[in-house]
């Protein structure tokens, strides 16, 4: 049941993001960050760690997609 955990920053992200997408990809790297950290301590390998080191990619990606456009709609270069 352990491969289960790798499903919670997913699942954070998809309550979260009832709210706003951008809090639900922050809680979702979050949960995802805390999760490797804690799987990395414990001795896991990261071979063993793909679907926890995709997650924290992918909302990595997301938080910056959302920063740029963040950025860009204050400057008035994209239509809200």
């Amino acid at each position: 049941m352990g491969y289960l955990r790798g499903f919670v920053p997913w699942i954070v992200s998809g309550v979260v993001s009832s709210l706003d997408w951008r809090w639900g990809a922050t809680g979702g790297l979050v949960s995802g960050l805390l999760l490797l950290v804690q799987d990395r301590r414990r001795g896991v390998g990261l071979d063993a760690l793909v679907l926890e080191i995709s997650a924290v990619v992918y909302f990595v990606v997301v938080g910056a997609v959302a920063t740029v456009r963040r950025t860009r709609l204050a400057a008035g270069d994209l239509n809200p």
